[in-house]
């Protein structure tokens, strides 16, 4: 177990928070088949959000100023509402590493960030 969630490097990992504990659980002996198929479906959810905030990224706007102030903080809050979401998905994780949670627990918890992930790409405007 990393002394921190987040902080060993894995070949592939780099500087995403939430991919590095999706694979911590991945290869922790404590997490089970059912959690292992949980985060997997984060990984998943986790590209997409890469995916989607790059493509924002690079897209141009024409919206009058008042809109475009609008438009970036709705960005703000939903990048907020993400760093909230990270924050949980680590704590679950590193509780469930310490031993603080039993298997069931954390496979709930585990589940509840990745619906708030998967509600976060469904909520992203078009």
């Amino acid at each position: 177990m990393n002394a921190e969630i987040g902080a060993g490097y894995r070949p592939g990992v780099r500087n995403s928070a939430i991919l590095s504990a999706f694979d911590e659980v991945l290869h922790s002996p404590l997490c089970g088949w059912r959690a292992v198929g949980i985060a997997g479906r984060g990984i998943v959810l986790q590209a997409r959000c890469s995916q989607m905030m790059l493509a924002d990224k690079g897209r141009r706007y024409d919206d009058p100023p008042e809109q475009a102030r609008r438009r970036a903080l709705d960005a703000a809050d939903r990048l907020i509402a993400l760093g909230e979401l990270e924050d949980d998905l680590v704590e679950t994780v590193r509780r469930r590493l310490g031993g603080e949670t039993r298997e069931p627990e954390f496979e709930e918890a585990l589940d509840d960030v990745v619906r708030r992930l998967e509600a976060w790409i469904v909520s992203w405007p078009d």
